[in-house]
């Protein structure tokens, strides 16, 4: 999962009709946490941060309860000049 990956949420709230997605469901990853335990500083634990597109929030979630829907795809801008070039010639 790289920051910027719009992912949703694997097990969201469902409404009465069990088909529904809420929109809530859906954010943009940007990050990892780690929270260290205080008595026992070996002992982390490391979540995922989103921002969430309903509610235009960022709130920590279990890793492993998210999806990734859309992947973003860095791209090297002298590459794309250079591609730029090769195709106008």
């Amino acid at each position: 999962m790289n920051v910027g990956d719009m992912v949703r949420n694997k097990f969201p709230e469902r409404g009465v009709n069990q088909m529904t997605v809420w929109d809530g469901d859906i954010g943009l990853f940007v990050g990892f946490k780690t929270y260290q335990n205080a008595v026992y500083p070996d002992d982390s634990y490391t979540c995922s941060e989103v921002l969430w597109l309903r509610s235009h929030r960022i709130s920590s979630i279990q890793t492993n309860l998210l999806q990734v829907i859309n992947k973003v795809v860095l791209c090297n801008r002298s590459n794309d000049e250079q591609t730029k070039d090769k195709t106008t010639e």
